[in-house]
């Protein structure tokens, strides 16, 4: 459970680095647009318009943007991010990763608790050892479950965001009762996770279908999981009522 601990702990540092490193990069970056000038980092924003004064502005972490006075008083502007999203984005991605796998592993470790204060141990005899075995086998599969459960929740949000963004290709059928489908919405559930996509063909019916994707199936691998833990837990706690 340490190192279980230990592990995410260690993410959000890394991500906590990666969001350091952003800012540093892009002060460097900008740094370095000044010294080639604004004439050579923002020749495009010099092609497009007429420009009276145009500098090299920094927006830390985000990179620089190139500011151009024009000649009727406005200004315009380009934005340079010098690859300072990249950062971002794995600073972003390990943060919630080391979050999700910090409550999954909070998750398993209230539930061994919760399990050892109801069904105890019994460490004495070939009776209490076969009683121990069963219990810890039972632990490690609630534990196991309770640590899968959240990430079905991000997994089910990540495929609908790829089902919504892929021209119904995921998740919705291409024709319903021999139509072609015209538009659709779709719809996800995470308890259990499932998508439902629903919308009209080009007959004007109206149709609705579900889809049951990989976080569907994981869900019901943690109940299972839970079922035989339980199942276990209730042996053990029955063996040595015994003892």
């Amino acid at each position: 459970m340490q190192v279980a601990f230990l592990l995410p702990a260690l993410g959000l540092v890394a991500a906590f680095l990666v969001g350091i490193s952003q800012s540093i990069w892009s002060s460097l970056a900008t740094l370095h647009a000044k010294n080639r000038g604004p004439a050579e980092v923002c020749s495009d924003l010099v092609s497009q318009h007429q420009t009276d004064e145009i500098k090299i502005v920094g927006r830390a972490p985000w990179g620089f943007n190139c500011e151009a006075q024009l000649s009727d008083g406005t200004i315009a502007m380009q934005e340079h991010s010098a690859g300072t999203s990249a950062l971002f984005y794995l600073a972003a991605g390990l943060a919630v990763l080391s979050l999700l796998t910090l409550f999954g592993v909070a998750i398993a470790a209230i539930a061994k608790w919760a399990a050892t204060a109801l069904v105890g141990r019994t460490e004495s005899r070939a009776d209490g050892c076969a009683q121990s075995r069963t219990f810890t086998w039972g632990i490690s599969l609630l534990m196991v479950g309770c640590f899968l459960l959240p990430w079905t929740i991000v997994a089910q949000h990540a495929l609908w965001y790829s089902a919504s963004n892929s021209g119904g290709t995921v998740g919705c059928p291409s024709t319903f009762h021999s139509a072609d489908v015209l538009g659709y919405s779709i719809e996800a559930s995470y308890l259990p996770p499932y998508l439902t996509c629903s919308g009209d063909t080009a007959s004007g019916a109206r149709f609705s279908a579900t889809a049951y994707g990989f976080p569907f199936h994981v869900f019901l691998g943690c109940l299972v999981l839970f079922a035989v833990a339980v199942g276990l837990l209730i042996a053990a706690r029955l063996r040595r009522k015994r003892l």
